[in-house]
């Protein structure tokens, strides 16, 4: 496995989180039945996200539920897991924004094998579920972890903080970049965003 590393005081504590993020991204995915066709109007991938409680204690992982549903009449591929694909597009805390920390890391495999292998067949109205849980070992502590891919084998890692007390709001998107020897389709991203609020009470 390469060295990781990330920016700032987070440098030395890194190493070894990336093997733990990787396998923590593939718990909780689940493929659903189709449902029946949704009204006009909808976004070509469906996304909504939930929360496994609406309150969690500080130190305590979170669990958020993302669904994917292919609204489209014609099968495609969606991601059953957050790497490379769900996307943090603001996070707040009581209101306030938070700050991520960006980081690098060398996984001790290629990153976008891994991407590939875990996009699945989607029939229409068809969905896919997975989990994107925070990392209390992150190097700024308790953290939402997203990561994209670096085009070197590697992955570009984001941290979102929810290390401390207060309620947080989370908007997230679905955008999957173009991986090599996958047909380009319409379900590579949704101009659907899902939120989703919960609280982290201390003591």
């Amino acid at each position: 496995m390469g060295v990781p590393r990330a920016g700032s005081a987070g440098r030395a504590t890194l190493a070894g989180c990336l093997a733990l993020l990787l396998l923590a991204t593939t718990a909780g995915c689940r493929r659903s039945r189709p449902k029946p066709a949704p009204s006009g109007g909808t976004a070509t991938v469906g996304l909504t996200v939930t929360a496994s409680q609406p309150a969690y204690r500080v130190g305590e992982q979170v669990n958020l539920r993302l669904k994917l549903v292919n609204n489209r009449d014609a099968e495609c591929r969606l991601s059953r897991v957050p790497a490379g694909a769900v996307t943090v597009l603001a996070l707040t805390r009581d209101g306030a924004p938070v700050a991520p920390a960006i980081g690098a890391a060398a996984s001790y495999r290629d990153f976008t094998a891994y991407l590939i292998e875990n996009l699945v067949p989607v029939p229409p109205r068809g969905s896919v579920e997975l989990t994107l849980g925070s990392d209390p070992q992150s190097p700024v502590g308790a953290a939402l972890t997203t990561s994209a891919s670096d085009g070197r084998g590697g992955a570009t890692v984001t941290w979102w903080p929810v290390d401390q007390a207060g309620t947080y709001r989370l908007v997230v998107g679905y955008l999957r970049a173009p991986l090599p020897g996958v047909p380009a389709d319409a379900c590579a991203a949704t101009a659907e965003q899902g939120t989703v609020e919960f609280e982290v009470r201390g003591g």
